[in-house]
């Protein structure tokens, strides 16, 4: 059970990874990044909703004290994608993606003084690999890469914020709640807050002439869908900083995709980031999971698994 963690994170981040390469090129061809996280959100929970509609009806019935807890996490959604996007904006991507990668720092002393994790030595270290891993993977390995300005600092760490909310929420309503319900309400309410910012209306027309819909498509399917669910299955085996931490091979991944398929560079320092991040996996999972287990039988009683 303890690996099928690790691989279904594992799973997410190449998910993303993939993601995040097919949107470059959807970039290339004059789509914006504002209007593609509309049109993910839209078609990912447009998916989800028609696929329950069809299947199991009874999984989009929501009860009162859900609503809540399902509101802060698309909040928490919404909130990351929009610090992010606000903090290259302010500063660059190499920046901004080390700052928001800064989450799992934030997770594991959250759980730390809430007490749902244990904080040892071993996490400290794996910690440590990680945060020097993605720095690495960001710049290179030169700190000139990086552009550092008071509101990119601060709506980067507001980024980083918003995703170690995320998954620490989201393991929470794993307890009481059907995995594919919260993911499907989680989706919607995001593309309904993003809608605050970009409504749908608003929409370039022009990107269905000259971008693939077969490209959008799979974003936000193959893009959004499947690795957030496999994020929450990750969620309810392990424990939310293993999660989280595993979850920062996306970048890698991102990175060796981006050179096989794009022709982009790969520099020695960002090969080493990764080497390190793989490390960090390798410590945190060789290591006592102290809290999952509770979680992890009731997940499995829902899902069927």
């Amino acid at each position: 059970m303890k690996n099928a963690g690790y691989l279904y994170a594992l799973a997410a981040a190449a998910l993303w990874a993939g993601c995040g390469t097919l949107a470059k090129y959807l970039f290339n061809q004059g789509l914006q990044p504002a209007d593609l996280v509309a049109l993910r959100l839209w078609i990912s929970s447009g998916v989800l909703v028609l696929a329950l509609a069809c299947t199991n009806r009874r999984q989009l019935i929501l009860d009162r004290s859900s609503l809540g807890a399902l509101l802060v996490l698309g909040f928490a959604n919404t909130g990351m994608q929009f610090s992010y996007f606000t903090a290259i904006s302010h500063t660059n991507v190499a920046t901004a993606v080390f700052l928001q990668y800064l989450a799992p720092v934030l997770v594991a002393v959250w759980g730390s003084l809430t007490r749902e994790e244990t904080f040892t030595r071993r996490t400290a270290v794996a910690l440590a690999l990680t945060t020097a891993g993605i720095f690495l993977l960001a710049t290179g390995g030169s700190y000139r890469q990086l552009a550092i300005s008071p509101a990119g600092l601060c709506s980067g760490l507001v980024a980083a914020g918003f995703f170690a909310a995320y998954t620490v929420f989201s393991r929470r309503r794993l307890s009481s709640s059907h995995p594919v319900t919260v993911l499907t309400y989680v989706l919607l309410v995001s593309a309904l807050l993003w809608s605050l910012y970009r409504p749908p209306w608003r929409l370039d027309p022009a990107w269905a002439a000259t971008t693939p819909a077969l490209a959008v498509g799979s974003i936000g399917v193959l893009g959004t869908v499947l690795p957030f669910w496999f994020y929450l299955r990750s969620l309810g085996l392990l424990p939310a900083t293993h999660t989280i931490t595993t979850s920062t091979t996306e970048p890698l991944l991102g990175l060796v995709l981006a050179y096989a398929l794009l022709g982009e560079t790969m520099l020695l320092g960002q090969l080493s980031g990764g080497l390190l991040i793989l490390g960090a996996i390798g410590i945190l999972a060789g290591g006592r999971h102290l809290q999952p287990g509770r979680l992890a039988v009731g997940f499995h009683r829902r899902t069927g698994a």
